[in-house]
């Protein structure tokens, strides 16, 4: 719990840190490029999707709209099928944010990590050109993965359907837990690449030394994505706070002595 407590603490500390070292042209770019590609993804695939199942339901049954009880049902149905179709997609869209901040943010990562870990140590670090572009192949095969795990266990929940009144919620949390620990871990991973020499190096590091953090840095990136309209704006806030509160983390557990040295 206090590694969980710690990641989210963390996104705050990386704020301050965007404006105690003066990082924003860093991270403009990558922010505006998440955001407008979540945006336009969201908003095309929730716009087809309620609208087509509604207009099947017209289709496949003209008398919805036509019987006066039943057409007022309808009229009540629609609500519940577009709020559902609403949440549905925070479910799935987070998955895609993921995606998109994963193969965006690491074109970016090593030069925002070179800077931010030249202030915290006063020493030039320059990674090679040809290692961030291995990392930024592997970011995409991990977000191959991260598709395939979240669908399997988004499936398996299911189950808990079958379960009177508190199944819904069950799988509402559990899901978010799981969303907000594939977010942190993606973030994770790339601030790590810089650390790692393999794949799993990389993971074993996380594994052992980052797992609460990195549920608590995607915690509130996920629940800020349910939020109607400003949802995707706030996500890819908190995900750029927590890719430089990550980058802290990284450098204090791994240079414990230059820390306690400052």
């Amino acid at each position: 719990m206090s590694q969980f407590s710690q990641g989210m603490k963390s996104v705050f500390k990386g704020f301050r840190m965007i404006n105690q070292y003066r990082l924003w042209h860093y991270l403009v770019l990558p922010m505006v490029i998440t955001i407008t590609l979540a945006y336009i993804l969201r908003f095309s695939l929730s716009a087809f999707g309620s609208d087509y199942l509604l207009e099947e339901l017209r289709r496949q049954f003209p008398q919805l709209e036509t019987i006066p009880f039943v057409s007022t049902l309808f009229s009540i149905m629609k609500i519940f099928i577009s709020i559902a179709f609403y949440f549905l997609f925070s479910f799935i869209m987070v998955i895609f944010y993921n995606i998109i901040g994963n193969v965006v943010w690491s074109f970016f990562i090593g030069s925002l990590q070179e800077e931010i870990e030249f202030k915290m140590s006063g020493k030039e670090i320059r990674y090679p050109l040809i290692r961030n572009i291995k990392w930024i192949l592997i970011s995409i095969w991990d977000s191959v993965k991260d598709i395939l795990l979240i669908l399997i266990a988004y499936l398996f929940s299911l189950i808990l359907f079958f379960i009177p009144f508190l199944g819904a919620l069950i799988q509402l949390v559990l899901i978010i837990f799981l969303n907000s620990y594939i977010m942190g871990r993606v973030i994770f991973r790339m601030s790590l690449e810089n650390h790692s020499h393999t794949l799993s190096e990389r993971n074993k590091i996380l594994r052992r030394h980052f797992k609460g953090n990195a549920l608590g840095i995607g915690f509130l990136a996920v629940i800020s994505s349910y939020f109607p309209l400003i949802g995707i704006f706030l996500f890819f806030v908190f995900w750029t706070g927590g890719m430089v509160g990550s980058i802290d983390l990284i450098y204090q557990k791994l240079n414990p002595k230059a820390t306690e040295n400052k």
